[in-house]
C-alpha cells in the first residue's frame, strides 16, 4: 500500500528496467563493519556508490546503557 500511495516514489516495487531511468542506482549490498550483506531488497544509493556502510554506533544515544559485545 505505501508504494502506492508515496509520492516521491521514495517506495516502489517495480522492475529494474523501469527503475533505470533515474539519477540514482539500485544496490543491494550492505557493510556491517567487516560483515558484507547482500540482500534481496534493493535501495537507491548516488550514482558511483557500489555499498552502503552502516555503523551501528552512529545509531546509539550518547549515554544509553546499551552494551556491546567486545571481540576477544
Amino acid at each position: 500500500m505505501c508504494a502506492t500511495v508515496c509520492p516521491s516514489q521514495a517506495l516502489a516495487y517495480v522492475r529494474p528496467e523501469e527503475i533505470a531511468g533515474r539519477r540514482e542506482k539500485p544496490t543491494n549490498v550492505f557493510r556491517f563493519g567487516n560483515q558484507k550483506v547482500v540482500t534481496r531488497v534493493h535501495m537507491m544509493v548516488p550514482a558511483g556508490t557500489d555499498t552502503v556502510s552502516l555503523d551501528a554506533l552512529d545509531y546509539v544515544w550518547e549515554g544509553s546503557d546499551v552494551a556491546f559485545a567486545q571481540p576477544q
